[in-house]
């Protein structure tokens, strides 16, 4: 497991836009990506996954 290095107790996260779907985003701490997994229909995980693995994408969505 990886731990993302602390600055002042947070971590430091990157996001970048995701080329292929400009209104998606990658996110990255310590050039590791934070992806999703999906357990099964009832569960969904948030890790961080490998430095070669495919980022997962996401998108930003205002509330109120």
């Amino acid at each position: 497991m990886h731990l993302a290095q602390k600055s002042d107790s947070l971590a430091d996260f990157k996001i970048k836009i995701n080329l292929d779907k400009p209104t998606e985003y990658n996110i990255f701490t310590d050039d590791y990506p934070l992806n999703y997994e999906n357990i099964n229909a009832e569960k969904n995980w948030i890790v961080l996954g490998g430095k070669k693995q495919k980022p997962s994408s996401w998108k930003f969505v205002p509330f109120r």
